[in-house]
């Protein structure tokens, strides 16, 4: 038979001999005999008494706990109780992790667009994400359009030089101008601005929508509330 010393069982399971020795103490792994020197003998099974603690330790279980089920007659059945309810608590708090991380890659997509976030408007970021996929599909159906005007543009120019017929060039840019127009007022109505000064959610004029500064997420434009003048970020309705 094996027999360890405190350290030598420390050693064997890759913990302090300060933590086999308050396992002791607290009659979860007893030496099986202590030397004429005073010295504290391990064997195999007080080795694998050791592993089972660990294991159960690291399962979130309470040395109290892990006591209790290495001492009770009906240990198997006590166990699968245990893990069962560990098991429940551990799907809980996964629940809840994923919630947390979710709502970090809210806000944090929320401040990668630009969005104007505070204490008070943090409760509004999934509604103001929503609204960003929205709106992302709105722009996506902008470029499609538009792309298709183009082609168009360019056939009734090809048209009109290999022709030397400007007339229907003309009908046809009359009707892309028609078009176009109609695209933009029907993005105009779907779109909405975000003051990063005040957080106010607005409309602008039709006609500073059409005029002003852009970038691909952003207007500059003044705000209705604050009169802040500057980009503003734009959101779906």
């Amino acid at each position: 038979m094996s027999t360890y010393t405190t350290g030598d069982l420390a050693r064997k399971v890759g913990v302090s001999v300060r933590t086999v020795q308050y396992y002791d103490r607290k009659k979860l792994v007893i030496p099986f005999k202590i030397s004429e020197g005073g010295r504290r003998i391990y064997s195999d099974t007080e080795l694998k008494r050791l592993k089972f603690v660990l294991l159960l330790k690291s399962l979130g279980l309470s040395l109290s706990t892990i006591r209790d089920l290495l001492d009770s007659p009906e240990f198997n059945n006590v166990l699968k109780d245990l893990l069962k309810q560990k098991r429940t608590q551990l799907d809980q708090e996964i629940s809840e992790k994923k919630y947390q991380l979710d709502s970090i890659i809210k806000v944090e997509n929320g401040l990668n667009n630009g969005l104007p976030l505070s204490p008070n408007s943090l409760n509004d970021v999934e509604k103001i994400m929503e609204k960003s996929k929205k709106l992302f599909w709105l722009r996506t159906r902008l470029i499609a359009f538009g792309l298709i005007l183009d082609v168009l543009e360019i056939g009734v120019i090809w048209y009109g030089i290999v022709t030397g017929n400007w007339l229907p060039c003309l009908v046809g840019f009359i009707a892309v101008f028609i078009f176009v127009y109609f695209l933009m007022t029907n993005y105009y109505r779907n779109v909405r601005y975000i003051c990063p000064n005040c957080e106010k959610i607005f409309q602008p004029r039709l006609k500073d929508f059409f005029f002003s500064r852009h970038t691909s997420k952003t207007r500059q434009l003044t705000c209705p509330n604050c009169h802040y003048h500057g980009f503003c970020v734009e959101i779906s309705k």
